[in-house]
């Protein structure tokens, strides 16, 4: 039975671990204007979907459909609306700027991140844990996604989320895994169609392996 010194000391490292990874993903993301950041500084690869992106979400913003976002005028139904949607609530609550336009994809990354720390937690030394939060801010790509307002980021803090739940509970026997691995899955899907279909894969072929 986990004590209660055990619980605070692991409350304790959640808490480091969101308030870093908030500040180091966080600092100056304000700074690139939109669709002019790199996604790969080698590559010289910039971040044109962010502009499409912007564009819809200030439509919502500036009172347009919901349920359809528009650009320039027409509908644009080639990804799902969440990201959008998360987008242009944002920035009614905090106003509209390039922090509140991305901060959906810095709170994904950091809760990833956090998602990570807990899935390493659970089975592993703290350290390893760390090690693994490490690796990740200071992964130039998972960096750069957490910065932009873009479907990525979102999408692999829900493929994360479902993944770790399906660690901890591969068969889903209890009705908080089975919600919860229900949940990312499908908010994966109404943030990027197909690809959030990747844990229904993992579930399956886990099954098989299982039985």
């Amino acid at each position: 039975m986990v004590n209660s010194e055990t619980v605070n000391r692991r409350t304790a490292w959640m808490v480091a671990v969101f308030l870093i990874a908030a500040t180091l993903l966080g600092f100056g993301i304000s700074r690139a204007s939109v669709g002019t950041a790199y996604l790969d500084s080698v590559g010289k690869l910039r971040t044109q979907d962010e502009s499409t992106f912007t564009s819809m979400a200030l439509t919502l913003v500036n009172g347009g459909d919901w349920l359809t976002p528009r650009l320039l005028g027409r509908y644009l139904m080639y990804k799902p609306p969440l990201l959008i949607w998360l987008s242009d609530l944002s920035m009614r609550l905090l106003g509209v700027s390039l922090l509140a336009l991305r901060l959906p994809s810095l709170l994904a990354a950091v809760c990833g991140t956090l998602l990570v720390f807990c899935w390493v937690a659970r089975d592993r030394p703290v350290v390893a844990a760390w090690a693994a939060v490490a690796l990740l801010p200071g992964n130039p790509t998972w960096h750069a996604l957490a910065r932009l307002c873009d479907t990525d980021m979102l999408l692999a803090c829900f493929l994360v989320g479902a993944l770790a739940i399906l660690y901890a509970a591969p068969r889903l026997d209890t009705a908080t895994s089975v919600w919860g691995f229900a949940a990312c899955a499908a908010a994966g899907v109404m943030v990027k169609s197909a690809g959030g279909l990747l844990p229904i894969l993992v579930l399956f072929l886990s099954a098989q392996w299982i039985h």
